[in-house]
């Protein structure tokens, strides 16, 4: 390539680059699309060029599939992944799924039978068709739910059924090619393309995760450098798309998606939080200059004469695309109602589902990609044309359609924590100013007359909001409105206490999504009594994961960290949620006269029995782990002082009053100290297991001998409140010895009735069935606070008791004394 090649390339991309970000200056004053802007723009200047003598550089930039493919799309698909909380994504994986896969295969298999009805193309070759027009964008309909406040769940349901459909369409897209270029099928070849399916997909699933796990990791280490964590991501979008695709024949979107979801729910912890801010600033800078470039280049590529001579298919194309988009918004998101009652969404919202499906760059790209079979001339007019009608007809429209549906009016709870949001910050601006009197050289005068009029502007503020109360149509109509008030109060509260190092960041993460889910329930639910607060826990899947990885001997040191850290979260959450409730009632107790007092009192009430709950939760944990919050409490001391520190240090190098080399040392040394109290190991939850051991009756026989052979083989476990420590049904291998915290047994009846069996105590211990018969688990085992428990596993057992009869005559003894209360009871 020329030295003058080169520097035509770069040109023009400036140039692109200035029409990108001018375009975003237009449809941030018009609400246009931005691809419907950049669309039309790329069209003129390829209409334009040759009449002003640029048809030559225009001609250089070809939008070519190895580009679209190796550059473009890696970024997009990470971008996308790492923008969705896997938490939410995890909690709403059913209905995504059952929206991506049937969704996938109706619009797929409707836009191939209208496609094959109404022009000359086969069933085999329109199915491909089919798929490539499958991979939706939903860009412009998400900009208009954040803009509207649709629920929360529908952004995520959008944008994860989006996500699963584009990775799931380019596969099944490339598999159907090698079908149209094969020729004929036989059941032989169907069932080898089902195993080339399953292994494209998983592989670049597995090949994903592994390399998304060992960015995370190298994170750890440079979790305070912007540069290195940008650079190590972005090899990460990339490396992990280039070695799935070249290096193991699997899917490299889904190797991305993977990597991003991966980040996105755990190596997100890796970094500090404002390295955070600057990757999401950065990838989402980087998806919208792919996404600019993607969209003009395509402008460029358009051939009008290419696009009237395939304006048949495209016709039909798109009326499969519309048919079967119909069959989705309306057939199949009421169905999500049966999964959950929070999937239920009206008529309006599956009007502006169906019509939003707009097509963009990821059916572009997978166009493109694909291998010379004979078609791909008229594949690409084709997807262009489809894409050009749902960005002109669809995208320019969307808005309109919206209007028209009347979900563009702010909700009344909405209408009013605008006004309330107002109203405080004037206040809070105004309770400011006299700050300007210090040192006696404002004039008090001035300052008056400054206050005064700015206080006049908060009467129609309140009159505005007192009208809104009145408005509401009932009780409910108020609580919900306090709720959010209340709501957005303890948001503000967990940012305080983050700040001031009392809680870590992810429990900060899952607080903040903890709100946010409230938040949204209490905008959109029917009924504001289900609300509740609750700490998100894992789903039965991955808790049956965990359980199968936990009783793998080389893991279990690792999962005992594990449930530390997760005991350490829990308190940590505990305590914000009882500094934040705290802080609400503060403010619920003084009177306001925009609510009814039968208002005030019904979110008082429910308040105070958070706050009794989180108090509890606290007094249990100090009261039967004291050594854990005493270190706990004594990090939370050392990181406010460090945080301190480093917010001075900080400071005073930005006031130019500490050299930069000095200042920067500082820093390193303050972060190293951070790192190093992030990654003290927790503190061990007390009770040494020969202790516990002289505690139990029916080992008061043994000689001490046996205690210390016994003790030995005790391993720590701990457990947090709600967690399973043993599964009815289970295979199991161990005895549990309980040193603190409370357990309740229960047994699931023959007609589906659980009953409770007992409540166990430390000195208690469970599991002995189990170790002595090898039996499956007779009865379930819940942890109802916080506890720990040393596990005796059969093989450590089998040599004590061999060297020790007195041992296993004791557990025998005990064994037939619970097998006997067992049949009295079901007898």
């Amino acid at each position: 390539m020329h030295g003058g090649d080169v520097a035509l390339i770069m040109g023009g991309t400036v140039l692109l680059l200035l029409i990108a970000a001018a375009a975003r200056v237009v449809t941030n004053n018009t609400r246009l699309p931005l691809s419907v802007v950049l669309f039309v723009v790329g069209i003129a200047i390829a209409a334009v060029a040759p009449a002003i003598g640029l048809g030559q550089a225009v001609a250089h930039f070809q939008l070519s599939p190895g580009l679209v493919f190796y550059v473009f799309l890696p970024s997009l698909v990470f971008e996308s992944a790492i923008s969705l909380d896997v938490r939410e994504l995890r909690r709403n994986l059913l209905p995504i799924l059952t929206l991506a896969v049937p969704g996938l295969l109706i619009s797929t298999t409707g836009i191939a039978l209208v496609v094959a009805l109404g022009t000359p193309l086969g069933f085999r070759t329109a199915l491909l068709l089919g798929a490539i027009l499958s991979a939706t964008d939903p860009v412009a309909v998400i900009s208009i739910f954040k803009r509207l406040g649709a629920p929360r769940r529908l952004h995520v349901l959008v944008e994860g059924e989006s996500l699963f459909n584009d990775a799931t369409a380019l596969v099944v897209s490339r598999i159907l090619a090698t079908v149209v270029i094969g020729g004929a099928v036989s059941g032989n070849v169907a069932l080898a393309g089902l195993g080339r399916f399953l292994w494209v997909f998983l592989g670049g699933v597995a090949s994903g995760a592994v390399l998304g796990f060992a960015t995370g990791y190298a994170l750890r280490s440079v979790r305070s450098d912007s540069f290195v964590s940008i650079t190590l991501t972005t090899i990460l979008a990339y490396l992990s798309f280039i070695i799935a695709e070249e290096g193991l024949g699997v899917s490299g979107v889904m190797a991305t998606v993977t990597a991003g979801l991966t980040f996105s729910g755990w190596g997100w912890m890796r970094v500090s939080r404002e390295v955070r801010d600057y990757l999401e600033y950065f990838w989402q800078y980087v998806a919208f200059v792919a996404n600019a470039l993607i969209f003009l280049l395509v402008g460029l590529l358009v051939d009008p004469a290419t696009l009237r001579g395939s304006l048949s298919t495209i016709v039909w194309a798109v009326i499969g695309m519309l048919a079967s988009r119909i069959l989705v918004a309306y057939g199949l998101v009421p169905s999500l109602r049966s999964i959950s009652r929070q999937h239920a969404f009206g008529p309006r919202y599956q009007t502006v589902l169906f019509w939003g499906g707009l097509r963009g760059a990821v059916a572009v790209a997978i166009v493109l990609s694909l291998p010379e079979f004979g078609g791909n001339d008229l594949f690409l007019s084709v997807v262009i044309g489809a894409v050009l009608f749902t960005l002109l007809a669809q995208g320019l429209t969307i808005d309109p359609l919206v209007r028209l549906l009347g979900i563009d009016r702010p909700s009344l709870p909405d209408r009013f924590i605008g006004l309330d949001t107002q109203l405080q910050a004037r206040r809070t601006a105004i309770e400011a100013l006299p700050r300007l009197s210090n040192g006696g050289r404002f004039s008090s005068s001035i300052l008056k007359r400054v206050r005064d009029g700015y206080a006049d502007s908060l009467r129609p503020l309140e009159r505005n909001l007192q009208s809104v109360s009145e408005e509401a149509s009932g009780g409910q109509e108020q609580e919900r409105m306090l709720y959010l008030r209340s709501l957005g109060e303890e948001r503000g509260r967990y940012v305080e206490l983050f700040d001031a190092g009392h809680i870590g960041e992810r429990a900060l993460r899952t607080l903040d999504l903890e709100v946010s889910m409230q938040i949204d329930a209490v905008r959109h639910a029917d009924d504001i009594d289900t609300l509740h607060l609750g700490r998100f826990h894992h789903t039965p899947v991955i808790e049956r994961l965990q359980r199968f990885i936990e009783a793998r001997a080389p893991f279990r040191r690792l999962a005992e960290h594990r449930r530390k850290r997760r005991f350490a979260i829990d308190y940590e959450l505990s305590w914000a949620h009882y500094q934040s409730s705290t802080r609400v009632l503060d403010r619920l107790e003084e009177e306001d006269a925009v609510f009814s007092r039968a208002t005030m009192q019904s979110v008082r009430n429910r308040y105070r029995r958070w706050n009794e709950t989180a108090r509890r939760q606290l007094d249990t944990a100090a009261d039967q782990f004291p050594e854990f919050v005493a270190d706990a409490q004594e990090r939370f001391g050392y990181r406010l002082l460090l945080l301190h520190e480093r917010q001075y240090i900080g400071e005073a190098l930005e006031a130019g009053a500490l050299p930069d080399n000095a200042g920067e040392e500082h820093l390193s040394e303050v972060d190293r100290r951070l790192e190093k109290l992030r990654n003290r190991e927790i503190a061990e939850l007390g009770v040494t297991p020969e202790r516990l051991l002289r505690g139990i009756p029916l080992l008061a026989s043994l000689s001490d001998e046996a205690f210390g052979e016994l003790a030995v083989q005790l391993q720590p476990r701990t457990f947090p409140a709600g967690e399973e420590i043993i599964r009815q049904g289970d295979s199991g291998s161990s005895l549990f010895l309980i040193a603190r915290g409370v357990v309740r047994v229960t047994r699931e009846q023959a007609n589906g009735d659980v009953k409770e069996i007992s409540t166990l105590l430390p000195g208690d211990f469970v599991g002995e069935m189990a170790l002595l018969h090898a039996e499956p688990r007779t009865a379930t085992v819940l942890a109802v606070t916080p506890m720990l428990a040393y596990e005796l596993r059969r093989q450590d057992a089998r040599a004590a008791t061999e060297r020790y009869p007195d041992l296993l005559a004791a557990l025998r003894a005990e064994d037939r004394r619970r097998r006997e209360e067992n049949r009295r009871q079901h007898g």
